[in-house]
């Protein structure tokens, strides 16, 4: 192996010299996983990247998993969804999101949902409001019996009606 004759050399250019080692030798360690101190480097390989030691990522291939790069390796869990409410009248669910979102709440009756605020009438004898709780409540109209013997149910309307000539004495 030829020797380089440092004697030689002029101060700055030995001093340029061993910097350019020292910056090698540093660049060799980094690439080869060593520290300076001569342990090997804790990484992990996932997505196609390196993690060091103490890293946290989510896989690629599942938004729900999320990793912390360890001396051992990789550890992984996974994030269980919860339900989302009944009442979800829009629901997104972005491609980098793990768990679809509720992004907005309404009332459910009867199985039709209803926005938050809207009144509405499920039928002739139901008014009912849908609260800021998501929950609906429905008022009932109340008939008084009709003072007549055969009454009569007209569409769209709640009680029952007595016809011309059919009341009670």
């Amino acid at each position: 192996m030829p020797q380089v004759c440092i004697g030689r050399l002029s101060l700055q250019q030995q001093r340029s010299l061993s910097t350019a080692l020292w910056a090698l030798l540093l660049c060799t360690q980094a690439a080869l996983g060593f520290s300076l101190a001569g342990q090997q480097e804790s990484t992990c390989e996932a997505n196609g990247s390196i993690y060091y030691f103490g890293e946290w990522y989510f896989l690629d291939s599942d938004p729900c998993t999320q990793c912390e790069c360890t001396a051992e390796g990789s550890v992984c869990a996974r994030t269980e969804c919860t339900s989302l409410p009944a009442a979800c009248i829009h629901v997104s669910h972005y491609p980098t999101d793990c768990c679809p979102r509720c992004e907005k709440i309404g009332c459910e009756y009867r199985g039709v949902v209803y926005e938050l605020g809207q009144n509405f009438q499920p039928s002739e004898c139901e008014q009912c409001t849908c609260d800021s709780d998501g929950i609906a409540r429905c008022l009932v109209a109340d008939c008084a019996p009709p003072p007549c013997v055969n009454p009569v149910y007209q569409p769209g309307k709640c009680c029952p009606e007595c016809k011309e000539g059919t009341l009670k004495n």
